[in-house]
């Protein structure tokens, strides 16, 4: 799953996500839950929200991704004013940058914590 961390005043990370990612979130678990027989699948999913901010999407001035369908990631990110959105999807990677937010792996992140 991807994710757009933003720094809280104490200086931890929380995230950001809007309704369109809710929605691929659900279907990622959903998906997974059958996959792996894990049926704690949704207490991930209710932990992601209870610990996120909710975001409306903003509307890009054009199709920023290869794949339009990750463009929510960025349009997310723009409207809870993040810096950063954390994802392990190439098309997110290519990017690099945009607007000041920078997009970076997971592990990078947890790199950048330490």
């Amino acid at each position: 799953m991807k994710g757009i961390p933003h720094k809280l005043n104490n200086g931890d990370f929380g995230l950001s996500v809007s309704y369109e990612i809710l929605e691929e979130y659900k279907r990622v678990v959903a998906d997974l839950s059958i996959k792996f027989k894990a049926p704690n699948g949704l207490k991930v999913l209710d932990a992601i929200i209870l610990k996120s901010v909710l975001t409306l999407s903003v509307t890009l001035p054009k199709q920023i991704c290869a794949d339009p369908d990750d463009d929510k990631f960025i349009s997310a990110a723009l409207s809870g004013k993040a810096n950063l959105i954390v994802s392990g999807d190439h098309h997110l990677l290519s990017i690099a940058e945009y607007q000041g937010i920078k997009v970076i792996t997971a592990n990078q992140f947890l790199k950048s914590l330490l």
